[in-house]
């Protein structure tokens, strides 16, 4: 049944789910309808298909099924119709040609048969295909989002879903609504297993148990770095996982029949005790394979009495090296493959100096002269710290993913078929590469390359699942030069003896009365928010750069004094700019501080960018922002706010590869089971010039003497089998179970983690 009128009331409205009670005048009655409604005006004309039936409380009503607009029901309607966003490539003047020449049925003819179309003057026949295809899109999208809004999804869920599948959104989730898991940003097990049950999935159906044991094991590796779980807690975990939302009980039968399923899918890989998503399996397996195939494969070497010729050669340009870091330059040039691991001050820039220009004497070559850098390959996994690595040591120097052609879609240009060129390459910031990121470089490069990776492996490790830089190390595969000695030109630094005292386990709190540097403030909970904003006024005060000199980060976004309250407490008490605009309960205003969640290729901006905001620009048609993003001005469309937050206050995490000049350290007590000995090392050791540390003197002890996460990983085993036995075993007892597996995401640091990747975390250029 299909009824016609204008809606002349919205007596009620579900803004989650787009239901909404319409008082619309008909004909000849005044009628109510309900039903999903995209989109709906007051005094708008539609047609409503549905059926009519008796409310018990409130009576006569119209159930719609779906509804179209009727704009089009009159010449001027339609012109406009015809002439709207929806038919690129018309304007007002074919759109009346159109009506003209077929009428107020030509919607209708249109469909019947579009090459009537080309009857009409300046429609082409590629116009006339464009015409039909949208007027045939605009009514499959409105059946779409009305099918997605009687599932009980909300207004947000429901474009995200479109915008992946379209036309064969329907389609897709009906088949099996778990991978949203992967393909939609923010939907969790739990989402897409209450939109399997709308759909009439038992909840008994091997789709459902499979998906949730493929969600134990991805969400346990993404959120803990893992590579595998063993196969008793994986079990465990997801039949508490099913059990905690079935009505029905499951058991370790039931979950071990659909392992063996899961791995004939090749779906996960069961070596021992020890299970793996099948992706990450293949990584370490493949990491492991080409570190052997670079170690296997012979090179020249270089002469060692000129190598210490060209080494004294720099002393004599520059300062002497110690005896470490003598060595470290020497190994480097010596082995085919080496790390060079130390804390800040021990002189890793200075070695890396040291060994181009070495490189560059033993070839006979300029350091700066093409012939040499194009041998060379300089790499960094986000783009402040290869922009870091280019300062200190004069050469160009790219991400990572830059350098393997990394795109929007996933893809890596360069791989096995189009490896690089270089024969040299240099890795700064190694520990924060994951075992996914090292598979496809190491892919990527020649067997007769030589690597060398340079790192701090006290810091924190990689976000993405591997700990690659330890693994390596702990493997005795590869050489390794340690460096402890501080340089006569850092020794004085408090930053850096802070630094040493935390990865000791010991700090003096008398370095905190000298005043220089590293500051320390023993207050209570409620006292960190204020004290935090009185710096800061104080810092604005003496026409210091607010946005690019100071940065506090933060354990935690939870919490009084969290990554979420401190962005707003400062955005209310520094910027009071009227300009502003809104992304949900998000707030953001003309000179807030922002930064980027998610990689943007086609913009340019990466994960963990900064920026200000310039202006905010206001149009019928849309909405911009202007972000200065490191000196460059990007136009920010407001459609990607959901990619932005404010950054006044970052994750300790979000830190990683970067420095800033000062740095505001919150120890809160609601933290402290987040805040350990590496993440405390790593925030501190992000300052350049001075650390405020503002907080609990005791949480800020104990953090020194709660061991960090042990990584459950294999890439140490695979590449030396023989080691490895007790330390495995060891990782086995001092692994903490996680009895809820979603629930790491809130300790982390980082929040609406659902489904994301590695490279959701990592910068390019």
């Amino acid at each position: 049944m299909k009824i016609k009128g204008v809606v002349k009331q919205i007596i009620f409205e579900n803004e989650d789910n787009l239901f909404k009670i319409l008082a619309v005048k008909c004909e000849k009655d005044n009628l109510t309808v309900s039903g999903y409604f995209a989109s709906i005006e007051l005094e708008g004309y539609y047609e409503f298909d549905g059926e009519s039936k008796i409310h018990p409380k409130y009576g006569f009503q119209f159930e719609a099924h779906s509804y179209v607009s009727l704009k089009h029901e009159t010449p001027e309607g339609l012109i406009l119709y015809l002439s709207g966003p929806r038919f690129k490539g018309i304007g007002e003047k074919s759109a009346t040609l159109i009506v003209e020449a077929l009428g107020l049925n030509a919607l209708d003819l249109i469909k019947k048969d579009y090459h009537i179309l080309e009857t009409v003057k300046g429609i082409s026949a590629k116009k006339a295909q464009d015409i039909y295809d949208n007027i045939i899109k605009n009514v499959l999208t409105e059946n779409i989002f009305i099918k997605l809004y009687s599932y009980g999804l909300s207004v947000a869920a429901a474009n995200k879903i479109y915008s992946k599948y379209e036309e064969d959104t329907i389609a897709k989730i009906e088949e099996n609504p778990y991978i949203l898991i992967y393909d939609v940003a923010n939907f969790s097990f739990l989402k897409s297993d209450k939109l399997a049950h709308s759909i009439g999935i038992k909840e008994d159906s091997n789709i459902r148990i499979n998906e949730a044991i493929l969600y134990t094991l991805n969400i346990a590796c993404q959120s803990n770095g893992y590579t595998f779980l063993t196969d008793t807690r994986l079990i465990e975990e997801t039949i508490e996982l099913l059990n905690s939302h079935s009505s029905i009980r499951f058991d370790n039968d039931i979950i071990n029949n659909n392992l063996k399923n899961l791995v004939t899918n090749n779906k996960i890989v069961i070596i021992e005790n020890r299970i793996y998503p099948r992706h990450l399996y293949d990584a370490e397996f493949n990491v492991c394979n080409r570190i052997n195939d670079l170690l296997n494969t012979k090179v020249s070497s270089f002469d060692e009495s000129k190598i210490d010729s060209f080494i004294s050669r720099f002393e004599e340009d520059n300062f002497n090296l110690t005896r470490e870091q003598k060595s470290a330059v020497k190994l480097s040039l010596k082995e085919k493959i080496s790390i060079i691991t130390g804390g800040p001050g021990t002189g890793k820039t200075t070695i890396l100096r040291c060994i181009l220009q070495v490189l560059a004497a033993l070839k006979d070559e300029d350091l700066h002269n093409d012939s040499f850098t194009r041998s060379l390959l300089l790499l960094a996994p986000t783009g402040k710290a290869a922009k870091r690595m280019s300062a200190q040591t004069t050469i160009a120097a790219s991400t990572i993913h830059k350098a393997l052609g990394y795109d929007e879609t996933g893809h890596f240009a360069k791989g096995k078929s189009d490896r690089l060129d270089a024969s040299f390459v240099i890795i700064d910031e190694s520990s924060m590469i994951d075992i996914d990121l090292m598979s496809h470089l190491l892919d990527a490069l020649n067997n007769s390359t030589r690597l060398i990776f340079v790192g701090d492996v006290n810091q924190l490790p990689s976000v993405g699942p591997g700990n690659v830089l330890s693994d390596l190390i702990t493997s005795q595969k590869i050489k390794v030069s340690y460096l402890s000695e501080i340089m006569r030109q850092a020794s004085d630094s408090n930053i850096i003896k802070l630094a040493q005292m935390i990865n000791n386990k010991n700090i003096d709190f008398n370095i905190f009365n000298d005043k220089k540097e590293v500051f320390f403030y023993n207050v209570n909970e409620a006292q960190i928010m204020p004290l935090i904003l009185k710096i800061l006024a104080r810092f604005k005060e003496t026409g210091a750069d607010f946005y690019n000199d100071m940065q506090i980060l933060a354990p935690m976004y939870s919490g009084l004094s969290g990554i979420d309250e401190l962005n707003k407490a400062i955005q209310n008490t520094f910027n009071s700019n009227n300009d502003i605009i809104k992304s949900g309960e998000q707030v953001y205003k003309v000179f807030d501080k922002v930064l980027q969640t998610a990689n943007d290729p086609k913009l340019e901006i990466m994960n963990g960018d900064t920026g200000v905001i310039k202006a905010i620009n206001k149009t019928d048609d849309e909405t911009n922002l202007y972000i200065d993003f490191d000196s460059r001005l990007v136009k920010y469309s407001s459609r990607n706010l959901s990619d932005l937050t404010l950054g006044y206050a970052i994750s300790i995490h979000k830190s990683q590869g970067s420095e800033y000049k000062n740095v505001i350290i919150p120890i809160s007590r609601a933290s402290r089971i987040m805040l350990k000995k590496k993440l405390l090392y790593t925030a501190v050791t992000r300052a350049k010039e001075k650390v405020i540390l503002i907080g609990d003197i005791n949480t800020l002890t104990d953090s020194l003497y709660k061991e960090d996460d042990v990584r459950l990983t294999s890439l140490a085993r695979m590449l030396n089998p023989s080691l490895l036995a007790s330390v495995e075993n060891k990782k086995e007892k001092e692994i903490i179970r996680i009895d809820d597996p979603v629930s790491a995401f809130s300790f982390i640091g980082e929040t609406n983690m659902d489904s994301l990747t590695p490279y959701d975390f990592l910068d390019k250029e």
